[in-house]
């Protein structure tokens, strides 16, 4: 799930650019031989936008930039609906046994501490196997987790980072309520666990 977070990241950081060349690879399939050198001629993306602008685009853009952006906040969604629902399959099991292993691993430590004075004891070697056994398994639990909620938790720096500052008025404003509502929602789930 945190890669598909990452992803969700590159989609949102490039979807400017991804759609700026969408709409010059349509120009340039126009078959017009002007056009085509005018826009092998631009570099960067400003100037592609120029060029865009110049084909009388523009309105062909900012529906593909729309599109493009909405693609993006419905794949957040879903990976937010795949989350909860996850979330409430496993959080008993995930619970029962983060319960289950550090009570193992205080009775692990118990046993250790009783055969700690024989270091060559058979037993002492298979509690200690035992004990790393169960610091894995708890740790690899606890990094996807954190893993999880860090990727999640960086969709708001992707939209800081997709040159929201050259998009259409309106979409500068869904993205500000996006960033918005993720925060609120962050607080939400923060607070809604800690009731008494």
């Amino acid at each position: 799930m945190s890669n598909q977070f990452v992803i969700l990241q590159e989609a949102i950081t490039t979807v400017y650019d991804r759609t700026v060349r969408k709409v010059t690879e349509r120009i340039q399939s126009d078959n017009n031989e002007d056009t085509s050198l005018l826009l092998m001629s631009h570099g960067d993306d400003i100037d592609l936008l120029a060029a865009i602008r110049s084909n009388s685009r523009l309105e062909d853009f900012e529906t593909s930039l729309e599109l493009a952006v909405s693609n993006c906040f419905r794949q957040h969604q879903l990976l937010i609906a795949c989350v909860e629902k996850f979330a409430a399959t496993y959080s008993y099991g995930f619970m029962t046994q983060l319960l289950s292993s550090m009570a193992a691993i205080c009775v692990v430590m118990v046993q250790v501490s009783q055969d700690a004075s024989s270091f060559k004891s058979i037993r002492l070697v298979t509690s200690l196997a035992f004990f790393a056994a169960m610091i894995i398994q708890l740790a690899i639990q606890c990094f996807t987790a954190s893993e999880l909620t860090y990727q999640a938790g960086r969709v708001s720096e992707a939209i800081m980072q997709c040159k929201w500052e050259r998009m259409p008025s309106r979409l500068r404003r869904m993205l500000v309520i996006a960033m918005i509502m993720k925060a609120a929602y962050s607080y939400y789930a923060v607070l809604s666990q800690k009731q008494v």
